[in-house]
């Protein structure tokens, strides 16, 4: 499902420093307000896939999100690494224990899930379905060694059954390198030397790809290769690209909004 118009969809993991690989770990969030004030001065929307956990730890920052206008969507409880045998039961409770702490703290059921670390099967949508979500956005159209190997999926948003699956974008259909921050880091500078045409093209960053973290020290070589690979700091990158793409005639939207034009035209 394309859209006419250019759309660009920032979205964000608040989540455990490094997707949960150091376990309690929260250095990124002393960074939030920092960044909600420079993505409000850049007149983008960013929308939050928060762990609920935080909701509980942290509500402060969550009521800090809402008071600047971004919408905020869930991402599990604990962020576990899950592989494909997770049981059923277990994914069941880990996200309904989700969606209570968000309609607690919001007074209103969720309707965005993203599984964590893009792992994610068909199964699933049956489950989210059942919990009375709406949306999912957690498909890499890539392939990631013993983990996922979607280079068969579509890459834009698609119904999967009664789910709008809203994967992460590609650079192209023939070049599924994602259009993320981790990537474009990664990589750097390969992704500011293409043109990009897709729509929307859903973007993801997290708060350790954008800000120094003392913890990423921690992390094994491999883990720490893409905050090694530039001279330039995550969030000077990622303006930079946010500029690139506004050049490119792309308009920054919230993925409620995304959700809600595709279901006009399903």
């Amino acid at each position: 499902m394309t859209f006419v118009e250019k759309i660009v969809c920032y979205t964000l993991d608040l989540e455990e420093d490094h997707a949960g690989y150091l376990k309690n770990k929260y250095e990124g969030l002393n960074y939030l307000e920092e960044f909600l004030d420079i993505i409000n001065k850049k007149n983008i929307f960013v929308s939050f896939f928060v762990q609920a956990k935080l909701f509980e730890m942290y509500p402060e920052k969550i009521e800090l999100i809402k008071e600047y206008g971004h919408d905020i969507h869930l991402h599990s409880y604990n962020h576990e690494i899950q592989k494909f045998n997770t049981c059923y039961n277990e994914k069941y409770h880990e996200i309904l224990k989700s969606k209570q702490i968000f309609s607690n703290f919001f007074n209103k059921n969720p309707i965005g899930y993203r599984f964590p670390l893009g792992i994610i099967q068909k199964s699933d949508y049956k489950l989210l379905d059942e919990l009375d979500f709406e949306f999912d956005s957690s498909i890499f159209p890539n392939f990631r060694i013993g983990y996922f190997n979607n280079l068969n999926k579509p890459i834009t948003p698609y119904f999967c059954n009664r789910i709008l699956e809203i994967p992460f974008s590609p650079i192209s259909n023939h070049i599924r390198i994602p259009v993320s921050l981790s990537y474009i880091k990664l990589f750097y500078p390969l992704h500011f030397l293409l043109n990009y045409k897709i729509s929307p093209l859903i973007f993801n960053i997290h708060l350790h790809d954008l800000f120094r973290l003392s913890s990423t020290q921690r992390l094994s070589f491999f883990k720490r290769l893409p905050y090694l690979k530039s001279s330039e700091n995550g969030l000077a990158i990622f303006l930079k690209f946010v500029d690139k793409l506004s050049k490119l005639g792309y308009n920054s939207k919230r993925i409620i909004e995304i959700y809600e034009e595709a279901k006009k035209k399903h």
